[in-house]
């Protein structure tokens, strides 16, 4: 099935991106951005088969960053934008003066660096748009390397097994897939891995 789709859903985000068209959600009127999830696993899973993929493409933004640690109560500082000059109030805290993570960039700041599961909820953001009713059964991951404020990152599921259990009470299809965010652009620089199997209630494997 070499066919490629294209779901779309819309979101209430910061910001457009990647030259995409901003859309307004009814009785919202924070800018908003079109979520496209690219790839080879049919729309519902209808002819869903081993090899079919689905991505999409995301850049994270300070206003996410500071959403995300407030709903899940997450204050780190290293989540947080502080002055390298260490001239002002807003200085790196002592506790992370040091830290492998912390990142400058040249407007004399620190950058924000991506909660770990916010980066990974990318892969719930594709089975939720692709095939709506799916459901996680478990997720594996592993944080490779960090992402930050403003970079475009790329969320993949790829399809390594299918299992039909529909002929079961209350059966479904039964999808493992490797997970992953990478970069964008190269494709090869890899920052979160991991595997997952998703309940696809619609699903139907490819043939039948």
């Amino acid at each position: 099935n070499n066919a490629t789709w294209q779901c779309f859903r819309r979101v209430s985000l910061s910001q457009a991106r990647r030259g995409r068209t901003a859309l307004s959600m009814p009785g919202d009127h924070s800018t908003s951005q079109t979520v496209v999830v690219n790839g080879t696993i049919p729309p519902l899973g209808k002819g869903v088969a081993v090899g079919q993929y689905a991505e999409v493409d995301r850049i994270f933004t300070s206003k996410d960053i500071d959403l995300f640690g407030s709903v899940i109560s997450d204050m780190n500082p290293l989540h947080q934008e502080w002055s390298v000059s260490g001239d002002d109030e807003n200085r790196i805290p002592p506790e992370i003066q040091n830290h492998p993570l912390l990142r400058s960039n040249s407007s004399g700041t620190t950058d924000k660096l991506v909660h770990g599961m916010l980066v990974a909820s990318l892969f719930s953001s594709i089975f939720g748009t692709l095939t709506p009713r799916a459901v996680y059964l478990n997720q594996s991951l592993t944080f490779a390397k960090p992402v930050y404020a403003g970079m475009p990152v790329t969320g993949r599921c790829t399809t390594e097994r299918v299992r039909d259990w529909r002929r079961r009470k209350g059966g479904v299809v039964l999808l493992t897939c490797t997970t992953v965010v990478m970069d964008c652009q190269t494709k090869d620089l890899e920052y979160v891995t991991g595997t997952a199997d998703v309940w696809l209630r619609e699903g139907v494997p490819l043939g039948d």
